[in-house]
């Protein structure tokens, strides 16, 4: 069976993503993508051009697969490519509309065909990865983070032109992955074609492993990192002791800077205090702006719930809302946690919660595992299989029906907030999963958390009996 785009099926499954993809992607990209369905559940979708297919973030990708497989009524596995030839959803030559629109390619010189500067064939979409909740719409801006705010704008609208790089330091949970994330879904918007890249230093390291155990990868993560307009890189204090990994960063970053590419980098802490981090890389990341973040006050904390609290419609009373400002004063992360939750217990209780019960349900909040009682991935397994009644091999297994893939990313997601595991291996208590996985599962669980308080009053619940189990009493 086949489909092109002007087909039933392909205008079926346009119909069913509305709002789970952005609309600019979808009448840019989408519309004028050609599917193709052939045997044993492969589906190909055909670009006219190559930024369009960049535009498809890897949830985008899995939000198309998933619905492709309800309305084929069997598993299937996408391939997204780039076609010249593509005519689009509304029968138009896409050639003849976008003008004849390529990339950028960058000539490469004499003597630097190893840069990794250059033509990138692209069998499949690079993950750009951004939640399209961190947005500068959805930021929050006080005096702890005003100049960090200013400076990621001034970026967005000249990158490459003004602090560059741009180095944002904060504690955990401050929000400088969202300020990170607001700067390229700017930038898209502004430039759909941009190449975009986020990535942790982590998964920079996970990467640049593969590429030297596999040599003919290597070329491909050069060009992948050296090849793009914008990068974005969190947590790069991981970096910290991993010399060949720095090294390569090193090259990565020279490459960037000379080709007037914009750099962007969160840390927490200072450029200074990075230790043993090379003193080369520290002096480049100084070569830019440095700015830091703080713990925001009473009064940027409550306007975070109140626009939080509005946007989900959570329906928490103004008072409630004050108590929770006062009584979380540590990071925006812990204080989303604190409004999730009460908004779940309000939601099964069916009544507005009262301050008594909201001093209850932050006092519990705050527990944390005690020293020595970190959980093993099996005991993480055994539990959250308990809790969704199935069996602790479905979730080390392949299947993929939202029955086992729901619970296996919740899985991942205790695995990585509940242990000192690597994404490696936490793929690897899986079932051998890649790293890339466990990302994907990481983001989805972060995402459904947004919009989802059914899904949210599960994470609590299973978060609750996790830490019951192994917090000792007392």
């Amino acid at each position: 069976m086949v489909e092109d785009g002007t087909g039933a099926l392909w205008r079926e499954v346009l119909d069913e993503i509305q709002g789970n993809i952005s609309e600019p992607v979808i009448k840019t990209a989408l519309k004028n993508a050609k599917l193709e369905v052939r045997e044993a559940g492969q589906v190909v979708l055909r670009f006219p051009e190559p930024f369009m297919l960049r535009m498809i973030t890897n949830d985008g990708s899995q939000c198309l697969e998933e619905a492709l497989t309800r309305k084929l009524g069997e598993p299937c596995q996408l391939s997204l490519i780039t076609d010249p030839v593509t005519t689009g959803a509304d029968g138009i030559d896409t050639e003849t509309i976008m003008g004849r629109i390529s990339d950028a390619r960058e000539t490469l010189e004499p003597g630097r065909e190893d840069s990794g500067v250059g033509p990138v064939d692209i069998r499949r979409t690079e993950t750009v990865r951004l939640n399209p909740r961190y947005t500068f719409d959805h930021f929050v801006v006080g005096n702890h983070n005003q100049l960090a705010h200013a400076a990621a704008q001034a970026v967005a609208a000249e990158p490459g032109e003004v602090y560059n790089p741009l180095f944002i330091y904060a504690c955990t949970g401050l929000g400088k992955t969202h300020l990170l994330q607001s700067i390229g879904h700017e930038v898209l918007g502004k430039r759909p074609e941009a190449r975009v890249h986020y990535t942790t230093s982590e998964e920079f390291t996970n990467e640049l492993i593969e590429g030297i155990q596999h040599r003919e990868r290597m070329s491909r993560f050069n060009r992948k990192y050296r090849n793009v307009d914008l990068l974005l890189i969190d947590d790069i204090h991981f970096l910290i002791g991993k010399t060949q990994t720095q090294e390569s960063f090193f090259h990565t970053f020279n490459t960037l800077h000379e080709l007037g590419r914009q750099v962007v980098i969160t840390s927490d802490r200072p450029p200074v205090e990075l230790e043993t981090l090379e003193d080369r890389l520290i002096s480049r990341f100084e070569w830019g702006l440095t700015v830091d973040m703080s713990s925001p006050d009473y009064e940027t904390r409550l306007a975070i719930l109140h626009k939080k609290n509005e946007s989900r419609g959570f329906g928490i009373l103004p008072d409630i809302l004050a108590q929770i400002a006062s009584r979380v004063d540590s990071n925006v992360r812990e204080l989303e946690g604190a409004l999730t939750k009460v908004s779940a217990y309000q939601r099964l209780n069916h009544i507005p919660m009262t301050t008594e019960q909201v001093d209850e349900v932050l006092t519990h909040m705050r527990r944390t595992l005690a020293s020595g009682s970190i959980p093993r991935p099996q005991q993480i397994l055994e539990e959250v299989a308990s809790y969704f009644k199935i069996a602790v091999d479905d979730l080390c297994g392949d299947r993929r029906t939202a029955k086992i893939t729901v619970p296996r990313q919740l899985g991942m997601y205790f695995c990585r907030e509940l242990t000192h595991l690597s994404l490696k291996d936490i793929g690897g208590a899986f079932g051998g999963k890649d790293h890339t996985t466990v990302i994907y599962a990481l983001n989805r669980v972060e995402e459904r958390l947004q919009v989802d308080e059914v899904f949210a009053q599960d994470v609590m619940i299973l978060r609750a009996k996790l830490r019951d189990r192994f917090t000792p009493p007392g």
